[in-house]
């Protein structure tokens, strides 16, 4: 523990952090699918939720420990980066993500209340708040993310590349939750499976991005002495 430094516990953190919320986001997410079509996009997730029982539960505390060991390394890295070139614009986008993440977190929890209060709350209702954050909060997170990415590429800090082409996609996934969100104030696209299909599609992409950049990044930050 004494050879530990705070760039190699912030890589650790980071890697650790992306594979333990990708688990549950394949089981829970990608798995289950998007709604079918004519069916009430709430309804469906709210119930895809509340069958899962304790297995809903286990996903919920993987995902929040694994989206919170991924703030700890993000946060270790703008420090890191910060020490040997000032950029205001990481501080920014360090920023936007912490507190975009830390708020789908508080969204996130609503699933267990969901799973236990399924035979007497309204599910549906709970749900509706759930999603309306989720969009709402989405982009803040990405778009940090994207900022991290551009200045980790102008950096040479991971590859370069590969940094790019994250920050487009999570400028993208930014794009798509804001105009779903739009969409669904009209009542009737709430039965169509094409209301939420680019969003799924978009975020299951971004996820795995997301995955690849915690493991190449945190790979990185753990070869750095500091």
């Amino acid at each position: 523990m004494s050879n530990l430094s705070f760039n190699k516990l912030g890589g650790q953190c980071l890697i650790a952090g992306g594979i333990i919320s990708f688990i549950p986001f394949v089981f829970q997410i990608l798995l289950g699918g998007p709604p079918p079509d004519n069916t009430n996009v709430f309804s469906f997730f709210a119930n895809t939720t509340a069958e899962g029982g304790s297995l809903t539960i286990l996903y919920i505390i993987m995902g929040i420990l694994g989206v919170i060991l991924t703030m700890y390394g993000i946060s270790n890295l703008n420090s890191f980066l910060q020490e040997n070139e000032k950029s205001p614009l990481l501080s920014l986008g360090t920023f936007l993500f912490l507190v975009g993440q830390f708020s789908l977190v508080i969204a996130w929890s609503i699933d267990p209340a969901i799973t236990i209060g399924r035979e007497t709350a309204n599910i549906s209702d709970m749900t509706i708040r759930q999603m309306s954050m989720f969009m709402l909060l989405i982009p803040i997170a990405f778009l940090g993310g994207a900022i991290v990415s551009l200045e980790l590429a102008k950096r040479a800090f991971a590859n370069p590349t590969y940094m790019k082409i994250s920050a487009i996609v999570f400028v993208i996934v930014s794009a798509v939750s804001v105009y779903t969100l739009f969409k669904l104030v009209d009542v009737s696209s709430h039965n169509s499976e094409s209301t939420v299909l680019p969003l799924f599609a978009c975020i299951s992409i971004a996820q795995l991005v997301s995955l690849i950049w915690n493991i190449m990044v945190g790979s990185k930050m753990m070869k750095t002495n500091s």
